[in-house]
């Protein structure tokens, strides 16, 4: 992960262990091997170093995560779809990643099982914040990100590039270029993926619902 990035990104660290994690989203560790590809497989709980940490966003994410399988039972290699995007250390979630997440959507609580278990960052752009439920998952589920001058400044010219976007998508976009192995997360991946390439960063990637 990229040690360089705004401040606003910037958390107090904690420990998470890769069995907490299957633990919350609802996982059997033991079974995270086999056949199946779960969401949570071993290649998402690698740590990056001997003595994994990771920030209050992912262990905000994991709890959110616990949450949802209380809400509508644990993800399972039935009804998750086989993950084949690549592994971040940034997760932005977009409105209409909110509102999936919040509805107990498969797909959206298998990527963010994907990124938790990545001890990946999970953030929100303020923009995403549309109304009072959305608010209430983006506090529960990550860390919110204030739209600063750098931020804006990326979006300006990202609009440049692509005037028919919108400033909502494209401040999603520039939330994660500060981060070398990002992503953002949206059921509008179409209007996104010319955001993305116009960023020019080879990791930044957008994660389709």
């Amino acid at each position: 992960m990229s040690g360089r990035g705004p401040r606003h990104l910037d958390a107090q660290r904690s420990s998470i262990s890769r069995t907490s994690v299957a633990r919350l989203v609802g996982i059997d560790p033991a079974a995270s091997t086999g056949a199946h590809r779960l969401p949570l497989d071993d290649r998402a709980v690698r740590p990056h170093s001997p003595t994994p940490r990771t920030d209050e966003s992912t262990a905000k994410a994991a709890r959110y995560l616990g949450a949802l399988v209380a809400a509508y039972g644990p993800l399972s290699p039935d009804d998750s779809p086989t993950i084949a995007s690549p592994l971040v250390d940034l997760l932005v979630l977009d409105a209409t990643a909110l509102a999936a997440l919040a509805r107990g959507n498969v797909r959206a609580r298998a990527q963010l099982a994907r990124a938790v278990g990545a001890l990946a960052r999970v953030v929100v752009p303020a923009t995403a914040l549309v109304d009072a439920a959305h608010q209430r998952v983006a506090e529960a589920v990550g860390t919110i990100v204030t739209i600063d001058r750098p931020i804006a400044h990326e979006a300006a010219r990202l609009l440049v590039a692509t005037p028919r976007a919108s400033a909502t998508a494209a401040i999603a976009i520039a939330c994660a270029m500060h981060t070398r192995r990002s992503a953002i997360l949206s059921a509008e991946s179409v209007a996104l993926e010319p955001l993305a390439r116009a960023a020019r960063r080879n990791e930044l990637y957008v994660f389709a619902i």
